[in-house]
Parts: structure tokens; C-alpha cells; sequence
């Protein structure tokens, strides 16, 4: 495979941009550039707050994000709330495990039945019988992680499932 050209690249990043902002409602604010957090990966359903940045954009971050309550200029700090959001978002979840065939397959299983796709997996046994999986996922909304959450709880041998976030 080659490499994206750069004017492509930025083409795909303009596109993402134009489909956040269809995505935040922001009060009294037209064409201004609005960017989802790299530290919290808000998902749709939940309650966030956007941070003006110096550059006069807008970050939108988790409401309880620790990058946004330590900001000593909670004047930059705005309301923001999610339209009727359908673009998928990336998150990555854990899943702690007692290490045995099949529990990769079962996993994936369960999310396939959820319409929930995986764009990345990396499974490990960090000390014998125990199986740590890390998956990023691309999910619609808070609540479909909540379910697909619960689903694979139910997994035999899965004995924690949580998001991580990047704090």
C-alpha cells in the first residue's frame, strides 16, 4: 500500500472537521472549527463542555476530563451539547479475562452481533491464565458501549470490561 498524499490527508481531516461540527451544537457560534478531545474521546450521550483554544477553536472534552477542571481560565470553558450524532467514534475498551481458546473469537462474536466494529485488538497473557485484551471499537453513542459493555461481561472467564480513557 502507498502513502496517502498530502493533499488527500488533509481532504480526509477537513471532511472529519465538517462532520464533528454537524455533530456540536455550540451557542451563538457559526463556522468556527470544532474538534473532538484526544485526552477523553467524548462519545455522543455524553455531557460535555467545549475549550476555546488559542488558536480560536473549539476542543470539545468530557465534562469531568481533568485537562478541562485543572484550566486555570474558566473563562475559555463553554456550553456545547451533541445533535442527533450518527458518525462513529473511536474508543478503546479493556478486558481482563482468565486466558483460554476461543475467548479472542468469542469477543469478537459478541460485538459482530452488536454492529459494533473493532479497528484494532491486541491481546497479551501478562502472567499465566490471565488474558489482557485491549480493543478500539467504533461506536455511535455512550449507550452502545454501555450494552456492548454488558454483553461481554457475560463472556465466560471475562472478569472486567471497562473503557479507557486517556487522562
Amino acid at each position: 500500500m502507498g502513502r496517502i498524499p498530502k493533499k488527500r490527508k488533509f481532504d480526509q481531516l477537513l471532511l472529519f472537521a465538517e462532520e464533528t461540527m454537524r455533530e456540536i451544537t455550540i451557542e451563538k457560534e457559526e463556522n468556527i472549527l470544532v474538534n473532538l478531545a484526544k485526552c477523553c474521546h467524548p462519545l455522543p450521550g455524553e455531557s460535555i463542555v467545549g475549550y476555546i483554544t488559542t488558536l480560536n477553536s473549539i476542543t470539545v472534552h468530557y465534562h469531568k476530563c481533568p485537562n478541562i477542571t485543572n484550566k486555570t481560565n474558566k473563562k475559555r470553558i463553554i456550553p456545547v451539547s451533541w445533535k442527533n450524532a450518527v458518525a462513529l467514534q473511536p474508543t478503546t475498551v479493556e478486558i481482563l479475562a482468565r486466558d483460554r481458546i476461543g475467548l479472542v473469537r468469542d469477543i469478537a462474536t459478541i460485538l459482530s452481533k452488536l454492529r459494533i466494529n473493532i479497528t484494532n485488538i491486541n491481546a497479551s497473557e501478562p502472567s499465566k491464565g490471565i488474558a489482557l485484551t485491549l480493543i478500539t471499537l467504533e461506536v455511535g453513542h455512550i449507550t452502545q458501549l454501555n450494552e456492548a459493555q454488558k454483553k461481554l461481561k457475560e463472556i465466560n472467564g471475562i472478569w472486567e470490561v471497562k473503557r479507557i480513557k486517556k487522562f
